[in-house]
């Protein structure tokens, strides 16, 4: 449901060409607790990422598909990167995710979208 949701918002965004000329990409993060080991973490978290890639791509429409398998790529962090409670400790449930990142060409870019969007 949760990708569907971005999946959404991703549509919007590559229908507007002029903003699709200023990505570099969509980074699809894998991420895994710190239970198990570090290797079945790494093939986890690799799978996770391309998992969510893959959904994505399928969700896409046939008209935009090229371009989606041009934006999208996945990268894995394992263990590396947890998510930690308010207090520091890690939260091993929260860490089992992935994030998707949109990666812009330069900061310039970044600045005048927001400024657009303000």
């Amino acid at each position: 449901r949760q990708l569907d949701v971005v999946m959404e918002a991703l549509q919007k965004v590559v229908k507007q060409k002029d903003v699709v000329a200023l990505l570099s990409g969509i980074m699809i993060e894998g991420h895994t607790s710190q239970t198990g080991s570090e290797a079945s973490n790494w093939i986890l978290s690799s799978r996770r990422s391309l998992a969510a890639l893959r959904y994505l791509l399928s969700r896409a429409d046939a008209s935009q598909r090229s371009t989606y398998a041009k934006l999208l790529f996945s990268a894995a962090y394992g263990p590396f990167r947890p998510v930690k409670t308010t207090n520091g400790t890690v939260d091993n449930r929260r860490s089992r995710r992935i994030e998707i990142k949109i990666v812009f060409k330069s900061q310039d870019q970044i600045q005048g979208i927001l400024r657009q969007l303000n």
